[in-house]
């Protein structure tokens, strides 16, 4: 397999974080806008064919090769709700749990959200590409990576696929 496209950000997150966890996500993961969003929630933008983020790209970001749209464009909206939603809950409660001195915890949620993570990322995906997806927790520092690596698995199809159909599913309108 090779690789079609990488993307890998740092996110320190400030501690204590609020008690409210409406402010605290958005120390974690950041805002709704692009320009506000922090290293998960950018991976997650860049699976979803956001090339805007190379307009809004950070020093410490690394992206490597085309951003493309790996989801048929008439779920994209959903789905972007869904992940968002989903690692928002899970990545700002194991920082509650590393505020509160429960590491091992914390790195089980961080664990279990990056294979839920990578299960719907690979379920959704419309074109033949195999997507991981890594988060690493740095208890020492609170803060987290994430890695989104995506690889051509059937380079022949996508050359060789000429239907309207296929164009459909390759393309991100």
């Amino acid at each position: 397999m090779s690789v079609v496209f990488r993307y890998y950000n740092r996110r320190s997150v400030p501690v204590p974080l609020p008690d409210l966890f409406g402010e605290a996500f958005k120390l974690v993961v950041g805002g709704r806008q692009l320009s506000h969003q922090y290293a998960l929630w950018r991976a997650l933008s860049t699976y979803l064919g956001d090339r805007r983020i190379l307009a809004w790209r950070q020093p410490d970001e690394v992206v490597e090769g085309e951003v493309r749209c790996l989801t048929d464009v008439r779920i994209r909206r959903g789905l972007k709700f869904f992940l968002f939603n989903l690692s928002s809950e899970y990545m700002t409660n194991a920082f509650y749990m590393l505020q509160e001195g429960r590491v091992d915890e914390a790195r089980q949620l961080v664990s279990g959200l990056e294979s839920m993570l990578n299960t719907y990322l690979n379920m959704f995906k419309t074109v033949d590409y195999d997507v991981r997806l890594t988060i690493g927790l740095d208890v020492e520092t609170y803060s987290y990576d994430v890695t989104l690596t995506v690889y051509a698995v059937a380079v022949e199809y996508l050359i060789l696929c000429r239907t309207p159909l296929c164009r459909g599913m390759l393309a991100c309108r």
